[in-house]
């Protein structure tokens, strides 16, 4: 199947409250990915000031923390499934 909105491509994750708004701004930003010769980099952060006044999302340090924790761990998925 070809097509379709970015939602039907997503889990259905049930997440805690006070994560739901950084979770939704992550997925905002989840094709902002650096790469290099090596593979995955990390998020490209240069983009989240420019997202979060797209999407009227305050930019702080606990969602800065969040995203870190969110980034963290796709990088670690990631790449445990490119060895397999």
């Amino acid at each position: 199947m070809m097509g379709g909105e970015i939602d039907d491509y997503r889990p259905i994750v049930e997440l805690p409250d006070f994560i739901t708004g950084s979770f939704s701004f992550f997925q905002r930003i989840d094709s902002q990915w650096r790469t290099g010769p090596g593979g995955l980099i990390g998020l490209d952060y240069t983009v989240i000031p420019m997202m979060a006044k797209i999407y009227s999302v305050e930019v702080d340090a606990e969602l800065m923390d969040d995203i870190a924790t969110m980034e963290a761990s796709a990088i670690k998925t990631i790449m445990r499934n490119a060895r397999t």
